[in-house]
Parts: structure tokens; C-alpha cells; sequence
């Protein structure tokens, strides 16, 4: 690595251009793989039927202002009270007491989507596709983890 002795100002300009072109890769691979969540997101909905039990991504923003990770990914599993007052009464009996539950469909959280997938072979395609869907938001995260901690190191300068 050769040539002559650079100024500030001309190290600096170089510096920028390539601080600018590392960014700009970066950016590129979290919209990447923010279109392939979503790319995935729509292939694990048409997979299942819409019904109780069915399992879907949910993207969510953190705040008002969001953050570096923003979409976030939260998993929900849709239910029918009914059928769930219907099992609980096949399961303790009419003594049990018997609520009075609306028609309408609810969800709840998931925190570990692999561990409720469906079994069976009909459903060996959505375990891909999640598996694949959940590698993305791993490497995803990741990434964002890494920019969180270099913004961190980058409030230590003391001058």
C-alpha cells in the first residue's frame, strides 16, 4: 500500500465514500430480508386453512419512531373459543361449568413457533417454509444485534 501522504480532509472524503458504499450493502440485505419474511409470511398463510389452530407471522412496529429492527416478528395461533369450550368440556365434563364464549376467532402469542407446528406429512412443506422464514429472522437479527452494538462502541469516544 503505496502513495503519498493524504491530508485530513482527502482521508476523510475517501473514508466517507467507503463508510457510504458498507451502508448502502447493509441496507440492501435487511430490505432483502425483510422482503423474504414477507415473501414468507404470505407462503405460510396460503398454506393453511383459515380456521383453529392456524398459525401466522405478525409484523409489528416497537414505536411511534420504530428502530433499526423494526418489523417485528411476533407469531400468533388463532383459536374458535367454541371449539375450546367444546374440548374443555370433553376433557372435565359438564361439572367443569360451561362459559359463554363468542363465535369470533381470537389469537394468542406463540414465543416458539416450532415447537406448536402441526405434524404429519401434510404439513411438511409449512415446517419448511418456517424453518426458512425463522433462518431469515435469525440472520436478521443478528445483523441488527452487530449495528446496535457498533452504535453502542461509538458512544464510548471520549476525546
Amino acid at each position: 500500500m503505496g502513495g503519498k501522504n493524504r491530508t485530513f480532509e482527502e482521508s476523510k472524503a475517501i473514508r466517507d465514500c467507503a463508510m457510504g458504499r458498507a451502508f448502502e450493502v447493509i441496507q440492501a440485505r435487511l430490505d432483502l430480508q425483510s422482503e423474504l419474511l414477507y415473501m414468507y409470511a404470505d407462503k405460510i398463510k396460503s398454506l393453511q386453512p383459515i380456521g383453529h389452530g392456524s398459525l401466522t407471522p405478525h409484523f409489528q412496529v416497537c414505536s411511534k419512531d420504530g428502530c433499526m429492527g423494526c418489523l417485528h416478528v411476533r407469531w400468533k395461533r388463532w383459536f374458535d373459543p367454541q371449539k375450546e369450550q367444546r374440548k374443555r368440556n370433553r376433557m372435565y365434563g359438564k361439572k367443569y361449568g360451561e362459559k359463554v364464549v363468542a363465535s369470533s376467532f381470537g389469537s394468542k402469542d406463540i414465543s416458539n413457533v416450532k415447537q406448536v407446528l402441526p405434524r404429519g406429512d401434510e404439513f411438511k412443506e409449512l415446517r419448511e417454509i418456517v424453518a426458512a422464514f425463522e433462518k431469515v429472522r435469525g440472520q436478521r437479527a443478528k445483523m441488527i444485534e452487530h449495528l446496535s452494538n457498533a452504535l453502542k462502541c461509538s458512544s464510548y469516544l471520549d476525546v
